[in-house]
């Protein structure tokens, strides 16, 4: 059985949302989903979903969104969730139950063939940020898409507005050196966080009445609660994800455990009684297809 058919220029990012990193978001689904889940609801509830619509989940993950969607549709409606991690995407056929309304595709977004015209609502979850080369993506998106159809989609402002990986990073590098910078519109979780930028892009891919709406949340880092088991989870969750995730896999086990006692020195000024809070920042982009 040949597998999904992935554009060239997101071969990088097949391999590695196929591989350790793929299989991180499975094993840490749980603290992820407390984590995004309300970023996430945040973006549904902007979409509106209604009973019967078809609706495209993109970058759909371990499907937390794509479960919350089918509910909104209900049993007349149908929800497609794309992703590109064959380990996610087998997580999230365990959880689909008795929604029969809701199905699962290895498929990268920017050249999978969906079906023309036929979709109400295309949805993402920080899962639209990853694309090579974004218009062309945006552009294959929008054939799937009625006329008229909304699309909405929930990214992540800049850094530093993100305390939640913000303020882990600087304190490790307090014994690592900086990242360069990155390149603008470069693929990874920062890359939509101009919104001047991302207009372009969708306004290239045909799309109209694009908005951009800020929210700041607060973010629960790993389990809730104040207890030495609890605080170490947040403690592995920054050290998990976001820009120190993949500087940590090149480092020797001194340098990972000299960021670790950094981190912990970090976090200990933002512990409560329900566990490590940090400030979140998003946008929800909504647009609509002409």
């Amino acid at each position: 059985m040949s597998g999904p058919i992935i554009a060239v220029e997101n071969e990088d990012q097949a391999q590695y949302w196929n591989g350790p990193s793929g299989t991180k978001w499975v094993d840490f689904q749980s603290q992820l989903d407390r984590a995004l889940d309300p970023l996430g609801l945040i973006g549904v509830d902007i979409a509106n979903p209604q009973p019967g619509e078809q609706v495209i989940d993109i970058g759909c993950g371990c499907g937390s969104t794509s479960l919350v969607l089918a509910d909104r549709v209900g049993r007349h409606g149908h929800v497609l969730g794309v992703d590109i991690s064959d380990p996610m995407l087998a997580l999230a056929r365990t959880r689909i139950q008795d929604r029969v309304q809701v199905e699962f595709n290895n498929a990268d977004a920017s050249v999978f063939e969906f079906p023309n015209g036929s979709a109400d609502l295309m949805f993402s979850r920080f899962g639209v940020m990853f694309f090579r080369d974004p218009p062309k993506a945006f552009f294959n998106i929008r054939k799937g898409l009625k006329p008229g159809a909304r699309m909405v989609f929930v990214c992540w402002r800049p850094l530093p507005l993100n305390g939640w990986m913000y303020v882990p990073l600087q304190a490790a590098l307090s014994v690592i050196e900086p990242s360069p910078p990155p390149i603008p519109g470069e693929p990874g979780p920062f890359a939509f966080a101009d919104d001047q930028l991302v207009r372009g892009i969708l306004a290239q891919a045909g799309f109209e009445r694009i908005t951009f709406t800020p929210i700041d949340q607060q973010m629960t880092l790993g389990q809730p609660g104040d207890s030495p088991e609890t605080f170490k989870s947040a403690v592995d969750f920054a050290l998990m994800f976001g820009p120190l995730g993949r500087r940590l896999a090149e480092m020797d086990r001194a340098k990972v455990e000299a960021v670790r006692a950094a981190i912990t020195q970090g976090l200990q000024a933002h512990r409560s009684s329900d566990g490590v809070k940090l400030p979140a920042a998003i946008w929800v982009v909504e647009a609509v297809s002409p």
